[in-house]
């Protein structure tokens, strides 16, 4: 939002004018979508974008070629000698490529490489500004330079009402292929429109003249001011007929020519035009006999374009070879007899209210010579080279002649200045570029920049630099920072890769230390504390002074059994007089095991044991209770038997090595069974029965149970 720049699937992101908005939605693990709906602020601007590091000019100079190349293989920049060699790069390593490429270009020859430029000399002469046509427009052009050079955008939009709508299928939403002739015409003028704001306001150039081609006319008069209503220009194109229906679509105009000239089924026919690769001669010659086909452009001498009804232009590119034939791409009748029969519309519609231009010769295709514009003169050139072939060989020349010696190229694709190049040939000139096909934009005005800076043109380059430089992306500081690893180190174990080691009081011979072995350290088990004797059984008392009825016999209920088991551990193995050796762990580790055994059943024996007594305590209780409420008591439990120990015998150690001998281990000792001593008889008297009185208007108090030691219990609790 910020950057003006729309998300495109799959692709780069575009520039996206007029207002902005977008709705995001995410869900994070399977919860509810959460919304936002994001607005830029037209007020505050948009911010530069450069998705590349931004690239600066470098500047290698000498008296003459062998000392610029000196220059540059010492890599001593400067711009004080006549002969320049620019490089363009972004980064340390990619001058030293370029530095390599201009290197083996000016000592062995070959192709210009692309990001070189040099001169040995500054060009002298005048300079043109040269706007191509419609029929250049590609998808994409000018996506980086709008994105990097918003400012610049932002002055367009300014002067074009209609730029949003002149750019809708470049930038929009849509695929971004055009799909009428006026989306190539007007999207081929934003892109020129764009370049005349970088070369006039930004590096300062002031051309002497301007060279249009085709619609190109016209947007030299919009780029360097002598027209001023570019949107209204586009609204009136969308409204009237001309470009609608009359030259384009239904192709109203040419079929009206072509009935005119009797041909049969003229309402049903269609315009073609084809790109021509040979000599003009040779194309005129099979122009022969075919009244509705025409040569409408002459583009140099081995190169041009027909245009007219369908099967006649069919029949002239079978005699010239398909071989040498491309349909041209731009379906609109244009620089031919037909367009006579709209020649009053035409002229209105580029009828209009002029600025002066000083010092500036506009060029025009219907003369081949420069004019003042006027009102009536503008509308005369553009029209003029709309009815009749359009010969940019020969504007081309008498601008030479006239004094032009360096073409500046607005818009997209380059091709006009390929056009130049071959009809000026060895003569003196320079020819730049500011847009080639398939190349990014921003690179490409600074690769045009380097052949200005190389033949000593004066320009502002440093303020182009600076502009692209702060399109880049800024990075934010970073602050203190704490890392930690995500996992533990691997732990490394040593390995001697000699000979095993093996714990001895003899040190090596051979130099290396040799650490003493670990002190002996009793197992864990050893200290395990004795099992001791239980603590005596609590007696049950009955309460004092109480008297037995003589009905009532005492009841004899055996106490709990005084278990008094006294166990003790296994002995281990009596402590080695030396360190056993270290690969006697297996024998130990039995040991252990089997001294493990041992204490675990003395544990389930003295469990058994309090176990039993605490039944015992449990059935004394119970029966002390129903004598009391006269219940018989129930038979006494009887008393558990703690089973025996099972002896435990250790297996004997495992004799893997026979360095150290280990000492002899003691026979097991075996555990003794614990017998419950004779049970004492505990006499329980029953309470007398409760005293009976008169009775009484209240309720009478139920009988206490007797006191039993420890806690207390209510009825409610029983």
């Amino acid at each position: 939002m910020h950057h003006g720049a729309r998300p495109q699937a799959g692709t780069a992101a575009t520039p996206w004018f007029g207002e902005r908005s977008a709705e995001v939605s995410v869900s994070v693990l399977e919860a509810q979508t959460a919304n936002a709906r994001l607005k830029g602020a037209a007020e505050q601007g948009v911010g530069a974008w450069l998705a590349d590091a931004p690239a600066k000019l470098h500047v290698f100079s000498g008296a003459n070629q062998a000392t610029a190349l000196a220059a540059l293989r010492s890599g001593q920049q400067s711009s004080n000698g006549p002969a320049r060699i620019v490089l363009v790069a972004a980064s340390a390593e990619e001058l030293a490529t370029r530095s390599e490429q201009a290197l083996r270009w000016l000592t062995s020859g070959g192709p210009v490489p692309e990001g070189v430029a040099f001169r040995e000399a500054p060009i002298s002469g005048q300079t043109a500004f040269v706007f191509t046509g419609a029929a250049a427009a590609y998808p994409g052009m000018g996506r980086d330079l709008a994105l990097a050079l918003p400012k610049q955008v932002a002055a367009v939009a300014a002067r074009c009402s209609e730029m949003k709508a002149a750019t809708d299928w470049l930038y929009g939403p849509g695929d971004g292929n055009p799909t009428h002739p006026l989306d190539q015409l007007w999207g081929t003028s934003f892109v020129c429109q764009l370049h005349a704001e970088i070369t006039r306001h930004l590096l300062g150039l002031k051309p002497e003249a301007t060279i249009g081609y085709s619609s190109g006319e016209s947007n030299a008069l919009f780029a360097l001011g002598a027209w001023n209503d570019l949107g209204d220009m586009m609204k009136a194109s969308r409204t009237g007929t001309a470009f609608t229906e009359d030259l384009v679509g239904a192709f109203a105009a040419p079929r009206r020519a072509w009935k005119k000239l009797g041909l049969a089924g003229a309402e049903t026919t269609t315009w073609a035009s084809y790109v021509i690769a040979a000599p003009v001669d040779e194309v005129k010659a099979a122009l022969a006999g075919e009244p509705l086909a025409h040569l409408t452009i002459i583009n140099s001498a081995e190169d041009c374009v027909i245009g007219g009804e369908a099967s006649a232009c069919a029949r002239v590119v079978e005699k010239i070879g398909k071989e040498r034939s491309l349909p041209l791409g731009y379906d609109m009748a244009a620089h031919c007899p037909e367009v006579e029969e709209i020649r009053d519309a035409w002229w209105q519609l580029h009828h209009r209210k002029v600025s002066d231009v000083p010092g500036v010769r506009f060029y025009t295709n219907a003369t081949n010579t420069w004019f003042k514009p006027t009102s009536e003169a503008a509308a005369d050139a553009i029209t003029g080279q709309a009815v009749d072939t359009l010969d940019f060989t020969r504007t081309i020349e008498q601008a030479w002649a006239d004094g032009i010696r360096v073409f500046v190229e607005h818009g997209p694709r380059g091709a006009c200045g390929g056009w130049i190049r071959k009809i000026l040939g060895e003569r003196e000139h320079l020819v730049v570029s500011l847009d080639i096909a398939g190349r990014s934009g921003v690179r490409q005005v600074l690769n045009a920049a380097a052949w200005l800076v190389a033949a000593g043109i004066k320009a502002d380059f440093a303020a182009l630099e600076a502009e692209i430089a702060n399109a880049a992306p800024k990075k934010n500081p970073v602050g203190r920072l704490l890392t930690m690893p995500a996992h533990a180190p691997t732990p490394l174990v040593p390995v001697n890769a000699k000979k095993p080691v093996i714990f001895s009081t003899e040190q090596p011979t051979d130099g290396t230390q040799m650490m003493s072995p670990a002190p002996y350290l009793e197992p864990v088990l050893q200290a395990s504390p004795k099992v001791t004797d239980l603590p005596a059984p609590v007696a049950v008392t009955p309460p004092p002074h109480v008297k037995q009825p003589a009905t009532v016999a005492p009841v004899i209920a055996a106490s709990p059994s005084t278990l008094t088991p006294t166990f003790t551990a296994p002995p281990l193995a009596a402590r080695p007089t030396q360190a056993l050796p270290m690969n006697d762990t297996l024998s130990r580790l039995v040991a252990q095991q089997a001294q493990l055994a041992a204490v675990h059943q003395a544990y389930i024996a003295q469990q058994a044991a309090v176990h039993d007594r605490f039944l015992a305590m449990q059935q004394t209780a119970e029966n002390t209770l129903r004598l009391a409420y006269g219940a018989a008591p129930q038979t006494a439990p009887t008393a558990l038997t703690v089973p025996p120990a099972m002896p435990v015998q250790p297996p004997a150690p495992v004799n893997v090595a026979a360095v150290v001998t280990p000492a002899a281990q003691p026979a097991p000792v075996k555990a003794q069974a614990v017998t419950p001593p004779a049970a004492k008889p505990v006499i329980v008297v029953p309470p007398p029965p409760p005293a009976v009185s008169k009775p009484v208007e209240k309720p009478v108090a139920a009988a206490q149970p007797a006191t039993l030691p420890g806690p207390k219990f209510d009825r409610a609790q029983l």
